[in-house]
């Protein structure tokens, strides 16, 4: 007689789908705990965080100590610095006294670290997600056929890159910052260059295309409708607490500013350019162009925008300069 194999699909106690360093620091957090199951699917064959802005230089806003799992389990085996540890470069990190790990060392933290970890499967992209009322469990369906059923669902698929609608349809040579790695070999060879964005990722693209001006005699142009530049904020209170409300000032309640004393004013109607009015832009597009003359016209929201009921943002003192040892 014959055994037939058992076909039940078991349940975990929770599916995670997508994994950027939320889902991935679950997985390691979760890792070492006999009483929980869980599963974690992810689309990319491995995984990868932001790898179109890997700068020479750029770091994370964030010291090392915010890693995927250090302040909630310092004693946990997959932490920044057991990671330095295993790659021998622990002494080296000491000594560099620069605590903010590079974009790119973040990276390769991560995957280090998923490397690990048997709760992941790359590889596999969501196709359905539907409810069991009679089990009371969510059925999770993939592309290549297989379900995963858990009592828990747990959504860390991230954001996509977002293109503006004055910039769609345009011709010629137009990308989003998330591409730029893996085109900056074509803008070298443009004769225009034009970032239209206020955020961190296009100060930083343009700071590094300003550098290579002189040896490849490209015009550089940054469209934005910022009114100057602000300085990155450090302080732990503000990465770790803050709500992402930007401040106001009297003339525009949606553009950053001081915030005016008293109630905040009433937001503008909707429609008005520059403030409030419509949906806000959050990205960085670049258009590269073989014609000096060419120029992308500049979104119509601004994406320095809050909601027009959030109160003012308090001024907090930021940290003063560090001092030279004597």
């Amino acid at each position: 007689m014959t055994a037939l194999a058992d076909t039940t699909e078991p349940t975990y106690d929770f599916v995670g789908i997508g994994l950027g360093p939320f889902n991935l620091g679950l997985a390691c957090l979760t890792e070492p705990i006999d009483e929980l199951a869980g599963v974690f699917l992810e689309s990319k064959p491995d995984f990868e965080w932001h790898a179109g802005m890997f700068l020479d230089g750029a770091h994370l806003q964030t010291p090392f100590m915010s890693d995927l799992v250090t302040l909630a389990d310092p004693t946990s085996p997959y932490s920044f610095l057991n990671y330095l540890k295993e790659k021998g470069r622990l002494y080296s990190f000491y000594i560099r006294e620069n605590f903010y790990p590079l974009r790119v060392e973040y990276d390769d933290y991560c995957r280090w670290a998923a490397a690990q970890l048997g709760s992941i499967r790359f590889g596999t992209t969501v196709s359905e997600v539907t409810w069991d009322e009679a089990a009371e469990v969510y059925v999770v369906a993939t592309d290549t056929g297989t379900t995963y059923r858990a009592r828990h669902l747990v959504l860390g698929t991230g954001t996509v890159p977002f293109v503006p609608e004055a910039c769609r349809g345009l011709e010629g040579d137009l990308f989003h910052n998330a591409q730029y790695m893996h085109r900056k070999a074509e803008l070298l060879e443009k004769k225009s260059v034009t970032i239209v964005g206020s955020g961190q990722s296009a100060a930083e693209i343009y700071y590094e295309l300003l550098a290579g001006i002189d040896a490849h005699g490209y015009q550089l142009n940054w469209v934005t409708r910022s009114p100057r530049f602000f300085p990155l904020e450090y302080t732990k209170h503000i990465t770790a607490h803050s709500p992402k409300r930007r401040w106001r000032s009297p003339s525009c309640p949606g553009r950053r500013g001081p915030p005016a004393p008293g109630p905040a004013p009433p937001g503008p109607p909707p429609g008005t350019p520059g403030c409030c009015g419509g949906a806000p832009v959050a990205c960085s597009v670049i258009r590269a162009s073989d014609d000096c003359s060419s120029t992308v016209p500049a979104p119509t929201n601004s994406n320095w925008c809050s909601s027009p009921d959030a109160p003012p943002r308090p001024v907090i003192a930021r940290r003063p300069p560090r001092r030279p040892v004597m």
